[in-house]
């Protein structure tokens, strides 16, 4: 029988330490990207929870007015009175009311505008945010003018 030289051994743990080298190489890859993914989806629900949330309520609205120059929208329900949604410093979505406590809808909201025309309000939304020093944006790609989540509300009770 017949033994390994020292030299066919450091020669085997060189090329399985490049093996393994590209291998660990890969999976930081893996990990990077798939951490991005997470947090592109985590933005994603983010601004869509926030849009729906409003559109569910802004749907069985009366007396809307929108203020702030379109950064404000403030509106009465059958439940509620002088329900109020806006982005705060934090880039939060906030709903206020008379008689319910504030709730955030949503985070990483970069620009927050709402419209009426008639009885028809159309909201605009985009979201940002750094993972791993990536910017994501929602609706993607990140550009210039920004593209802008859109949704119409066609009030019922206006």
């Amino acid at each position: 029988m017949k033994a390994l030289s020292l030299v066919e051994f450091m020669i085997s743990v060189v090329i399985f330490s490049l093996l393994l080298g590209g291998a660990y190489m890969i999976m930081g890859v893996g990990d990077k990207s798939n951490i991005a993914e997470m947090g592109y989806l985590d933005l994603q629900q983010g601004a869509r929870q926030a849009m729906f949330s409003m559109i569910r309520e802004l749907r069985g609205a009366d007396s809307v007015v929108v203020g702030g120059g379109g950064s404000t929208v403030t509106f009465n329900t059958a439940a509620d009175t002088n329900i109020q949604y806006s982005r705060n410093a934090s880039n939060q979505v906030l709903r206020t009311s008379a008689l319910v406590a504030n709730r955030y809808l949503g985070n990483n909201i970069n620009s927050l505008s709402f419209t009426l025309s008639g009885n028809l309000v159309e909201i605009q939304l985009t979201a940002q945010k750094t993972v791993r020093n990536r910017t994501l944006c929602f609706p993607t790609p990140c550009s210039t003018p920004a593209k802008v989540l859109k949704e119409k509300v066609r009030l019922r009770n206006e």
